[in-house]
Order: structure tokens, then C-alpha cells, then sequence
């Protein structure tokens, strides 16, 4: 299992230092997180346990994160403190 360090406003994933906001939903994903699993339920962002099976959810084929969905609107914001909440769980 790779390891996860919180340093004040960094992450360490194994090896590498993330040290901007930006990157953390690329760390993130490096630990099998996914864009996927941030949805919009009943009008509030939601992280999912699971990939959604209903119709109608985001793929967020537009964006990696640290930019807005076009397709649902979704803000680089919520995705990045989606990958955080992530992380942070793991340390």
C-alpha cells in the first residue's frame, strides 16, 4: 500500500511531494480515486463510495479535475476538496 503524509498544505505519496492544490486530484487518482465519483445529488456535490450506477451521472469527461465540468458544473473547487477529503483518509 502506498504511503500518504499530510505536510502542512502538502501531501507525500510515496515518493513524490504534491505541493499545490491543483495537484491533488492527479495524486489522488494515482491511488484509484476517481472524477467519476464526485456528483451532484439532490442539488449538493456529493463524493460517492462507488461509481454511480443511476442515469444521468457525470462522466466529467471535460475536465481533470481542476477545472469546471462543462458538462454538470461542478467547480475545480469541489473537485480538488473531493480529492483532499481522499487523501486525507488515507493518511
Amino acid at each position: 500500500m502506498t504511503r500518504v503524509e499530510h505536510h502542512y498544505g502538502a501531501y507525500l505519496v510515496g515518493r513524490t511531494l504534491y505541493q499545490s492544490d491543483w495537484e491533488w486530484p492527479r495524486a489522488a487518482m494515482a491511488l484509484g480515486w476517481s472524477l467519476v465519483r464526485v456528483q451532484r445529488v439532490r442539488g449538493a456535490v456529493r463524493h460517492l463510495a462507488r461509481r454511480p450506477t443511476r442515469a444521468g451521472a457525470c462522466a466529467h469527461r471535460g475536465t481533470d479535475g481542476t477545472v469546471r465540468c462543462p458538462e454538470c458544473g461542478i467547480t475545480a473547487h469541489e473537485f480538488i476538496g473531493a480529492a483532499a477529503e481522499f487523501l486525507d483518509a488515507r493518511c
